[in-house]
């Protein structure tokens, strides 16, 4: 009996110390709940939390992001191209192994400074869902996007020429296709 009594305990000593999605608790905070009725206490600009967009770890987490994003775009257009330019028996395989060894190094290094979201689309969910405020996640989706122009940009100068026009580098290409009298031909349209 008196097993179970501590095991009970100890349950209900760690449910005192779970940690809750950042929702809701900071929706105690920013509503009085009343008897089931919701009232508003706080106005839009402390519920998205804009003032934090004023802050030095914000902005910190945002340099990581953008680092680490830059970093990312990089590597994986490097090894995707590498992987193709050396005739490898099974690219698809290399690829995947090693972009992700690339995305889990990336993910551990950002993880304490911005708890490495690396996409904007997993910062605008995490937003969604009450992980970080909207204030951050635009924050974070901003350098996120410059971070993977940086990268891709940076890629273009390593590069050679042949490289660059073979694989469509530093802009968009639209497919053309010719008819010929030998059958279609394709080509692509370089734009930028």
């Amino acid at each position: 009996m008196a097993v179970n009594l501590r095991v009970e305990e100890d349950e209900e000593s760690l449910g005192k110390d779970k940690i809750q999605p950042l929702l809701k608790a900071e929706m105690e905070h920013y509503w009085n709940i009343e008897e089931g009725n919701k009232q508003a206490s706080a106005t839009l600009v402390e519920r998205l939390r804009l003032k934090d967009i004023y802050s030095s770890t914000v902005w910190r987490a945002s340099l990581g992001e953008l680092f680490h994003t830059a970093i990312l775009v990089f590597m994986i257009d490097t090894i995707v191209i590498s992987t193709y330019e050396t005739k490898t028996i099974t690219p698809n395989l290399t690829i995947s192994i090693l972009v992700g060894l690339i995305i889990t190094i990336l993910i551990l290094a950002t993880f304490p400074v911005s708890r490495g979201h690396i996409n904007p689309i997993i910062s605008f969910f995490a937003a969604l869902v009450g992980l970080i405020s909207f204030s951050h996640a635009a924050v974070y989706v901003v350098a996120q996007c410059l971070g993977g122009a940086l990268g891709a940009l940076a890629l273009k100068v390593v590069v050679s020429s042949t490289i660059e026009q073979t694989f469509s580098l530093g802009g968009c290409t639209l497919p053309v296709i010719a008819p010929r009298p030998n059958g279609p031909l394709v080509t692509s349209l370089a734009m930028g």
